[in-house]
């Protein structure tokens, strides 16, 4: 799905305005209403929207504000009704993916293919209180190899899914299929055989390391899994690591997803953290997730205990990446070239970077509606802008 430019609905200093009320709503902080001129409504759910909290805000606005302990949060009727219908579009959202969710395990379970749910439908069912309260567009799942999400991807075709194009193994570490599940909506199942769809990070982790740690789903299915406590921690630092590096900025789930984490954790998860983050190189890369998430949703938002945070912070100094750079487009690049292990697979990476798939830009756009050509287009526009120092609004 692609995103609104919230730039042409707010001016810049408005944006920053609504976001941080955004995020203290979501925070449970009860902010008083920023705004002393009349905000359309609807443009404020769409900045939601955009940040995938449009649930949460409403479950603060209404559902946790019905305590009569608590003074209520400050916000406009209309604003209110509006978050209302809104979240209601996100819970049926979130029914038609648990649907799909259960059909493509089932067809797993018939193919005898184990496999993870990861990210927003994973996190919905056991770190979230209500499911749909943690926004999700499509469905991820983490297969043991290429080929094993070559055959869930023939699986699916046979029931509606349209064949993704093949991408350079290099560059894309998934099979993206797509569904229009009812007039207008499409849902699209990730497929993935490493855990993060990146050559810096695919070799970290093997799928039965991560087997062996994960937790049940049972609303799913009997065959449902997703990451232990840990490794969705580890993931999600890795995911936004991922997206800063091609020029996403962070969003208000992505980081809330940290303090959820953060609340669910037991002294032994944040133990489990620490130990996984040594043995992978990945404390700097944990701690500025953290740091991000705090500097937004208020400190000791993730309650990292003291000592874990000082054996991980003495670690992060010696790793291979500066996370004070995962934004820089170039470090980020170069990085993953020095990770490739030969000048031939170097070599074979830039040229898959040069000309991918039209599937893997159309998902690293949200543009589906476009052809090769178009795409190759928002492809060069995009490189410019980075070139220029300008926002990227990838999705």
């Amino acid at each position: 799905m692609g995103r609104t430019d919230s730039s042409s609905v707010y001016g810049e200093d408005s944006i920053v305005v609504a976001l941080a009320w955004l995020a203290a709503v979501v925070a449970d902080l009860r902010p008083s209403w920023p705004f002393s001129q009349a905000l359309a409504a609807a443009d404020l759910v769409a900045l939601a929207d955009r940040e995938g909290v449009v649930a949460l805000v409403d479950a603060r606005l209404h559902v946790l504000a019905d305590d009569a302990s608590c003074p209520a949060i400050t916000a406009p009727d209309p604003v209110r009704q509006a978050f209302r219908g809104a979240a209601r579009e996100s819970a049926l959202l979130s029914m038609l993916l648990e649907g799909e969710a259960r059909r493509m395990l089932a067809l797993m379970a018939d193919a005898g293919l184990p496999g993870l749910l990861l990210k927003g439908q994973a996190l919905g069912q056991w770190a979230y209180a209500v499911p749909h309260w943690r926004a999700s567009s499509d469905m991820d799942v983490l297969v043991p190899t290429r080929e094993a999400a070559q055959m869930l991807a023939d699986r699916l075709s046979e029931s509606g899914y349209q064949q993704p194009q093949p991408s350079g193994e290099l560059v894309s570490f998934e099979f993206m299929c797509r569904r229009e599940v009812v007039p207008g909506v499409c849902i699209e199942a990730d497929l993935h055989h490493r855990l993060v769809n990146s050559p810096l990070f695919s070799d970290l982790f093997a799928f039965d390391e991560l087997m062996s740690e994960s937790i049940p789903l049972p609303a799913l299915g009997a065959n449902a899994r997703g990451l232990g406590p840990a490794h969705a921690f580890l993931h999600a630092a890795l995911h936004r690591a991922h997206y800063l590096s091609v020029g996403v900025t962070d969003r208000l789930k992505w980081l809330y997803d940290f303090c959820v984490l953060g609340d669910k954790f037991s002294r032994d998860d944040w133990e489990r953290l620490r130990d996984v983050a040594l043995d992978k190189g990945l404390c700097g890369i944990c701690l500025d997730a953290r740091h991000a998430a705090e500097a937004v949703f208020g400190a000791s938002t993730v309650p990292m205990p003291p000592d874990v945070q000082v054996v991980m912070e003495k670690a992060q100094n010696k790793e291979a990446i500066d996370v004070r750079r995962l934004g820089d487009w170039g470090y980020m690049q170069y990085r993953t070239f020095l990770t490739l292990p030969t000048h031939r697979l170097r070599l074979r990476w830039v040229w898959q970077r040069i000309w991918p798939s039209r599937d893997y830009m159309a998902h690293l756009y949200g543009r589906h509606d476009l052809g090769y050509a178009g795409l190759m287009g928002v492809r060069v526009r995009t490189a410019v802008r980075r070139f220029l120092g300008l926002k990227v609004t990838e999705s």
